[in-house]
């Protein structure tokens, strides 16, 4: 079952397992000794035995990916991996760019917006889904302009990948 209690599809089983992995050693790393209990997810952004805490997963084919927060520290967080190889065509960009971006390539740009998009999301302000162009990036920070949040993003490269962070603070 996924987050939002629905089935696996069978090509993202493999990644959805890996993004639990990387929960379970992110709590593991805060002193936490988890059971499979304690990954189960409430929405996409809580812990049900951790509500103290806000999340973020990602996966691709390879690898999984999270970022485990606290609350009294962060308001929401995001993360996004993406193989180094995935091309982000021109369509793509256009369709989730805002005029005043930061300019970033492709699939740093696309792993920003889709981390900063998360941490947005996982704010639990929104009812419907928001638009990714309503997100401006700049170089270190983005704004979200119909709700005026705002939060800072890192995007790098680990191994093979394209990792993104976001976060809101308190």
């Amino acid at each position: 079952m996924d987050a939002a209690g629905g089935a696996i599809h069978e090509k993202r089983k493999n990644g959805f397992m890996l993004s639990r992995e990387a929960l379970q050693i992110c709590l593991e790393e805060l002193g936490q000794k988890p059971s499979i209990r304690d990954l189960t997810l409430l929405n996409f952004s809580t812990l049900k035995n951790h509500p103290e805490m806000t999340i973020s997963l990602s996966h691709n084919p390879l690898y999984g990916a999270a970022l485990v927060a606290d609350r009294k520290i962060y308001r929401s967080v995001g993360i996004d991996i993406e193989l180094k190889n995935r091309n982000v065509g021109p369509a793509i960009k256009a369709k989730i760019s805002h005029p005043k971006d930061f300019p970033l390539p492709g699939l740093q740009f696309w792993c920003a917006k889709e981390a900063t998009y998360k941490a947005l999301m996982n704010t639990s302000e929104f009812s419907h889904t928001q638009n990714f162009s309503d997100i401006v990036l700049s170089e270190k920070s983005w704004f979200h302009i119909p709700s005026k949040i705002e939060g800072q993003y890192e995007v790098k490269t680990v191994e093979d990948n394209v990792l993104a962070l976001a976060w809101i603070k308190i």
